[in-house]
């Protein structure tokens, strides 16, 4: 179906509103305009702008810049809501979400290629790849909001963040956005096999005939809207230089979708000069900026910065001349930095690969959302799509948090990973000094080995190393980690001294009274460097038998040195159980036993209701189908199909919390729960 406004075509969606609203003019008369009105899409200030017929707060130039914004505009299309005044600056929610590709692929076989390769393509083909990209469907209830969800703050040791207007449930999405660039990542880097090179989405072996590979550069892509879209944006440009900048990257010694993101975010800023501000604030009618992140270049040491500066330079000397003189090389370096913090990865939680990344974009608003090790958000990506939902219950006022890496890991890994990536140390309630002893990074004492001996804490190693330092007195908390960003005096210098110094201070005392034995950092991450190898050398051996024995060894190995929490020694467990396709009456209380401590485990480690703990518990549910069908006591049968059904009912609510009920994830799970137990 088509509808027609005022010389704009667009196709509408089954189950879709109004699209396009007709342009009004913006006059005196009518609606006064804003001193810093823009086009929201070229970002054009002296012309004579357009209002939005429907939503009447976003500016256009033309009605073809209105046609050119609409996948990224008709999220936020909704008619003026009257609310009380705040006294910060607050942001619209948007309205409708569009579903994940349904299946996975592996591998890059051999596909036809593509049957249009023009640059010229239609604007209506523009406008709807996204949802071309996954398949649209009814959202939920509650994924339609309809008033304002959080409002920016500026707090002078957390920089910009999200605070909550008014209370908030479990499932509610209150931030959408489209990916103003994005980037596949290396089959290495990744672990997936081959994905669509402009929406990331892992290509589905059963819709090969779909696909669409480029005849000179050879990449692949899952449509022809793909295929389209990337040739408007970008592949031109990318696809000419493609072995230049696979000789770039190997110089630099980065990994070629590093690359492929900065050249892709350039050009999008250079169609969009909009994003060219470095100092915008986020209102209710536009969006951040991406040059307005931060950059933390003053973070990076003297290799790094030259590495980057130097990539600058290369990427821009492939741009036109105009085009180089609208975005100077300074700039660029900026860009770079921008994208070196600023990325978020792009995980497609399917049943069978859980949240693996396939590719990384640039989300300028979304960033607005800081890292805690328990949030109370989670960020999902529907092909170039992201969306914020939370996932545990918000008070007015509370701040909206996401997390950042992977909070399983010991809070020693977090906190070096944070200071590394992020150039911040982490002060959330699990990683402050005075948190409970988590028994993820404990290890057992080699001297008495009855006691354990639990991860540094890098926060209580940086307040007793900057206490000391006279040149840079700070005694509490949260001086240590304002002293960690922006506000610093010298920021590089003191971070060097932070990320270096505290893996030779950090140390941990055995938890026994009567032992005395005082463990460092180093000497734990040299243990875990080892555990790390020999678990590669385990899932390198081919034969599953022979690595199910290795795996096996190594478990019992790890349990006799580490904490039976310990995450290393519930990777194994993890492992272990990728290898179990069937169960039998011998190994049925072994494997169940692995399964609850990986549920156990996931459920301390994991915030409330994340992806990672509702798979965990489909895990269970599956295994415990399993047990209940080679066992022939039909009491012992009723006992474990309960506990499946109680497993796999806990997993459909963890993951429509977290991912929605339309997502395919919770659509498997919920049909085979409906077929097992209806």
């Amino acid at each position: 179906m088509e509808r027609r406004k005022e010389g704009i075509t667009a196709k509408t969606p089954e189950g879709a509103g109004v699209l396009n609203a007709p342009l009004k003019p913006t006059t005196a008369t009518s609606t006064q305009m804003p001193a810093d009105a823009r086009c929201a899409e070229c970002g054009k200030t002296e012309v004579r702008l357009l209002r939005c017929g429907r939503c009447k707060v976003t500016h256009y130039c033309s009605a073809r810049c209105q046609r050119m914004h609409w996948s990224a505009h008709r999220d936020r299309c909704i008619a003026p809501i009257q609310s009380k005044s705040c006294s910060t600056t607050q942001l619209n929610s948007p309205t409708t979400e569009s579903a994940p590709h349904k299946k996975d692929g592996d591998g890059s076989p051999s596909v036809a290629p593509i049957t249009s390769f023009s640059s010229s393509s239609c604007a209506s083909s523009s406008s709807s790849s996204s949802s071309s990209c996954t398949s649209s469907g009814r959202t939920h209830s509650q994924e339609k909001p309809s008033q304002d969800f959080f409002c920016v703050t500026t707090e002078s040791d957390r920089g910009r963040c999200a605070v909550a207007l008014r209370d908030l449930e479990e499932g509610t999405v209150v931030w959408r956005e489209k990916a103003l660039s994005l980037a596949p990542l290396g089959k290495k880097e990744s672990g997936r096999g081959a994905v669509c090179a402009h929406c990331c989405v892992p290509l589905a072996s059963d819709a090969k005939d779909a696909w669409r590979r480029c005849p000179v550069c050879a990449v692949v892509f899952c449509s022809q809207s793909c295929v389209d879209e990337a040739m408007e944006l970008y592949h031109d440009l990318e696809c000419s230089h493609r072995e230049t900048l696979v000789e770039a990257a190997n110089k630099a010694q980065l990994d070629l979708s590093v690359l492929i993101l900065a050249l892709r975010s350039t050009l999008a800023i250079l169609r969009k000069p909009a994003h060219l501000l470095e100092s915008v604030a986020p209102d209710r009618n536009a969006r951040l900026t991406a040059m307005s992140l931060r950059a933390h270049e003053e973070f990076l040491d003297e290799q790094a910065a030259d590495r980057l500066r130097r990539v600058a330079a290369f990427l821009w000397k492939l741009l036109s001349p105009a085009q180089a003189e609208q975005l100077p090389v300074e700039k660029m370096f900026r860009l770079l930095c921008i994208l070196n913090t600023n990325t978020f990865a792009c995980e497609h939680w399917s049943v069978n690969e859980h949240g693996r990344p396939t590719g990384r974009g640039i989300f300028p608003t979304a960033s607005l959302f800081n890292h805690s090790c328990r949030p109370n958000c989670c960020i999902v990506v529907h092909g170039r799509r992201i969306s914020v939902r939370v996932i545990s219950p918000i008070r007015k006022g509370e701040e909206l948090t996401v997390t950042y890496i992977d909070t399983s890991l010991p809070v020693h890994t977090r906190q070096k990973r944070l200071l590394k990536g992020k150039f911040f140390l982490c002060d959330c309630v699990r990683c402050h000094p005075d948190a409970s002893v988590e028994e993820a990074g404990s290890v057992r004492c080699p001297s008495c080995e009855t006691g354990f001996i639990p991860a540094p804490n890098l926060l209580s190693a940086a307040t007793r190393f900057l206490s000391l330092n006279k040149d840079v007195p700070r005694d509490d908390v949260a001086e240590v980690v304002r002293a960690t960003k922006l506000k610093a005096t010298e920021p590089r210098s003191l971070h060097y001294l932070l990320s270096k110094t505290f893996t030779f201070t950090a140390s941990s005392r055995c938890d026994n009274e009567n032992c005395s034995h005082v463990m460092s950092l180093s000497e734990m991450q040299r243990a875990h460097q080892q555990r790390k190898k020999l678990l590669s050398n385990s899932l390198a051996i081919v034969d599953h038998q022979e690595q199910r024995k290795a795996l096996l060894f190594l478990l019992s190995d790890f349990s006799k040195r580490l904490s039976l929490k310990h995450h290393d020694r519930l990777l194994v467990i993890g492992h272990l159980l990728s290898l179990c396709h069937e169960i039998t009456p011998a190994t049925q209380v072994e494997h169940l036993s692995y399964v609850e401590q990986v549920v156990r485990f996931n459920e301390a480690n994991h915030p409330k209701n994340s992806p990672t703990v509702g798979n965990a518990l489909d895990l269970a549910g599956n295994l415990y189908l399993l047990a209940a069908q080679v066992t022939e006591d039909q009491s012992e049968k009723h006992k474990l199909r309960a506990r499946a059904h109680s497993y796999l009912e806990k997993a459909i609510q963890h993951l429509t919390v977290s991912l929605g009920d339309r997502h395919p994830n919770t659509l498997s799970v919920l049909q085979k729960f409906n077929a097992i137990f209806s």
